[in-house]
């Protein structure tokens, strides 16, 4: 009985550490050859990760203030304002207020 304690007790740490260690997905709203654009939504205390992608990305804060943090500067945005990132820059965003965080995210996958 206390071995099956133990595993449970185990099952049930490891299960919330992998919940908590999760990477948030934007959800997709428009794609095509040239743009992607996606919403993402972060509860508060939470964040992407650190991350980089290829394209030059455009963010849009509709709700929330998030705070952006990159090699280029570390900024607390407000709703209603924008950031602009060239491509392979590494960066976080995360949500340190009380409220939950909705953007808009515009990937720039090439421009015609």
């Amino acid at each position: 009985m206390k071995i099956a304690l133990s595993i449970l007790t185990l099952a049930i740490a490891l299960f919330a550490f992998t919940v908590a260690g999760q990477t948030v997905t934007p959800q997709k709203i428009f794609e095509n050859p040239s743009v992607r654009v996606e919403v993402l939504s972060l509860s508060p205390g939470t964040g992407t990760g650190r991350h980089q992608g290829v394209e030059a990305e455009l963010g849009i804060v509709a709700e929330g203030a998030p705070t952006l943090d990159s090699p280029l500067s570390h900024q607390a945005l407000q709703s209603g304002t924008a950031y602009w990132l060239p491509g392979l820059i590494p960066h976080d965003i995360r949500n340190e207020g009380d409220r939950p965080l909705k953007m808009f995210i515009v990937l720039l996958k090439r421009c015609d």
